[in-house]
C-alpha cells in the first residue's frame, strides 16, 4: 500500500512541475512546436510542387484524356506490375525464368498499348472537330465581351458539333474557376494541348491561357488559328481527292496484275496448278519473290493509310 502512495506522489509531482514548467514556459513551447510543423509543412508543399518524372507526367496526361474519372499514374503502374507478376507466376510452372519474365513484360504492356490506341483514336476524332469548335468559341467569346470563363461556361451549355474538344474544354474551367494560378492554369492548358496534340490545339491552348492569366483579348489570334483550320480543310480535301487514284492502284491494281500472271502462265506459259504452285512456294526463289510481294503490298497500304488518315491540322 506504501509503494502505492509513494508512486502516486512521486507522480503528483511530477504532475504539478510539468504544469509549472508549462505555465512558464508554454508560450515558447507552442512556437516551438509551432515551427516545426510549419516545416513538415513546407516540406510537403514542395514535395507536392515537384515536377514529376517525364514518363509519370506522360502517364498522368494520357490518363487523364482517356478516362474521365481521375487515374493516377501510380495506380496504373502498380496494376502493371500486378499483371507482370500474375503472367510471371503461372509461366514459371512450364517456361524458363527468362521466358517467363519475357511473357510477363508482353502481356503487361498491353494495358498501356490499348490506352495508347484509345488515345490516338480521340486525338484523331478530335482534330476533326477543330474548324467547328474554334469557329464556334470565338463567336461566343466575341458575344461574352472577351471574358474567357463565361464563354467556356456557354460552350458547356450546347456544343453538339464538338462533343470531345468541348469535354476537354470544360475541364479546363474546372481547374481553373477553383484554382487561378500559373501552375493549375498551365497545367488544364497543357491537359487540352496534348489531349489534341496538333498545332492549332497547342495555339488555342496558348491564346487561352494567355486569356485566363492576363484577360487579354485574344480574339485576333484565334481568328488566325480559325482561318488556317479553314485552309487547311481545303488543302485536306484536295490531298484526298489526289490520293484516291493511289489508294485504288494499290488495293485493287496489284492484286489484279499477280492474277493475271497466274492466268498468263497457266494459259500461255503451259505451266499446270503443281508446277506453278511448286515454283511459286516450293522454290526458295519463288517464296522469295511471293514474300516480297505481301510485304511490299502491306507496306503500302500503310502508307496509303496513314496519309489518308492523318489528323486534321495545319
Amino acid at each position: 500500500m506504501r509503494e502505492y502512495i509513494a508512486i502516486l506522489i512521486t507522480a503528483s509531482f511530477y504532475g504539478v512541475l510539468a504544469a509549472g514548467l508549462y505555465l512558464i514556459f508554454g508560450r515558447s513551447i507552442r512556437k516551438v512546436v509551432l515551427e516545426i510543423r510549419m516545416r513538415k509543412r513546407l516540406r510537403a508543399r514542395r514535395r507536392i510542387l515537384k515536377e514529376s518524372g517525364l514518363m509519370i507526367r506522360h502517364l498522368d496526361l494520357m490518363l487523364s484524356t482517356v478516362f474521365r474519372r481521375k487515374i493516377s499514374a501510380k495506380f496504373f503502374l502498380i496494376i502493371t506490375l500486378c499483371i507482370f507478376v500474375f503472367v510471371y507466376a503461372a509461366a514459371i510452372k512450364v517456361l524458363d525464368p527468362l521466358a517467363a519474365a519475357i511473357s510477363g513484360s508482353m502481356i503487361s504492356i498491353f494495358p498501356y498499348l490499348i490506352i495508347r490506341i484509345r488515345l490516338e483514336n480521340i486525338r484523331k476524332r478530335s482534330s476533326f472537330e477543330g474548324e467547328a469548335f474554334v469557329g464556334e468559341f470565338l463567336t461566343k467569346y466575341r458575344i461574352c465581351r472577351f471574358n474567357a470563363f463565361e464563354t467556356m461556361s456557354k460552350m458547356a451549355e450546347d456544343s453538339p458539333k464538338a462533343e470531345t474538344c468541348t469535354r476537354l474544354l470544360l475541364k479546363i474551367l474546372y481547374i481553373t474557376r477553383n484554382n487561378v494560378s500559373d501552375a493549375a492554369i498551365k497545367e488544364a492548358t497543357d491537359s487540352f494541348a496534348y489531349a489534341i496534340n496538333t498545332n492549332w490545339s497547342r495555339m488555342f491552348a496558348y491564346n487561352l491561357k494567355t486569356a485566363i492569366k492576363t484577360g487579354e483579348n485574344v480574339s485576333l489570334a484565334m481568328e488566325d488559328v480559325f482561318i488556317q483550320l479553314r485552309e487547311a480543310r481545303i488543302l485536306g480535301e484536295e490531298r484526298i481527292r489526289l490520293n484516291a487514284e493511289a489508294t485504288r492502284m494499290v488495293i485493287f491494281l496489284i492484286p489484279v496484275m499477280y492474277a493475271a500472271t497466274v492466268l498468263i502462265s497457266l494459259k500461255y506459259v503451259g505451266l499446270t496448278w503443281d508446277e506453278y504452285l511448286h515454283n511459286q512456294f516450293g522454290t526458295s526463289q519463288g517464296f522469295m519473290l511471293m514474300l516480297v510481294i505481301s510485304v511490299m503490298f502491306l507496306v503500302n497500304i500503310i502508307i496509303v493509310e496513314v496519309v489518308n488518315n492523318q489528323k486534321f491540322d495545319f
